[in-house]
């Protein structure tokens, strides 16, 4: 004859299942949940093609994804993945493309853009009707790049830490260690070590756009 389960046993199994569907509840919570916009100031917003885009507000050390056309806040840490890319849009006008594997950290804390440009590739672009005393500063460690309203410019990093520009409208100031360089139109330069190496762009690619 088989034995019945004591009353004791039910109450034990019963709670047991009630912590394992609460904590499994819990863990998708906490794995799916959107971080938000956090209490900083929208400053613009990003598109993309594909979801493969993070971002990571300024007070969370977890990353999001987020939808197409995302407000972005200030102090927001964007990073692209394998075959993706990025527009981010300030409402000043100011363009910065990630290509896929990049990060950007972006802060409007004063009248500048300033953006801690971690890995990867981007591309830059100020519309002549930006703020005139303004300016955008792109940083990568010890590097800095300025680049003035109008003005358009590549930037790449590679896995020496080393920066490649190349301008391909107005110009750019360069500094590095105490050395300071202005690069113009259709000139391209390396920031490695304690130099940087300016040379002109010798072929410009007319076609496609």
């Amino acid at each position: 004859m088989q034995r019945r389960p004591s009353k004791d046993t039910v109450i034990t199994i019963g709670i047991l299942l009630l912590i394992s569907f609460t904590f499994s509840g819990l863990l998708y919570y906490d794995l799916n949940k959107r971080t938000g916009l956090g209490e900083n100031p929208i400053i613009g917003e990003v598109t993309f093609k594909e979801k493969t885009v993070h971002r990571k507000i300024d007070s969370s050390v977890v990353w999001d994804q987020v939808e197409n056309k995302s407000p972005v806040a200030n102090k927001d840490t964007i990073r692209t993945l394998d075959y993706s890319d990025a527009v981010l849009t300030i409402k000043d006008g100011t363009t910065v493309l990630l290509s896929d594997n990049s990060m950007i950290y972006v802060d409007l804390s004063d009248k500048n853009l300033n953006i801690n440009f971690d890995y990867g590739s981007i591309s830059t672009a100020r519309p002549e009707g930006s703020e005139p005393e303004s300016t955008l500063n792109i940083k990568s460690g010890d590097k800095t790049v300025q680049i003035d309203k109008g003005g358009a410019a590549k930037l790449s990093k590679n896995e020496d830490d080393h920066v490649n520009i190349q301008v391909e409208k107005g110009q750019a100031k360069l500094a590095l260690k105490g050395k300071e360089e202005i690069l113009q139109t259709n000139q391209t330069a390396e920031l490695r070590d304690n130099k940087i190496d300016v040379k002109p762009i010798r072929f410009l690619l007319q076609s496609p756009p």
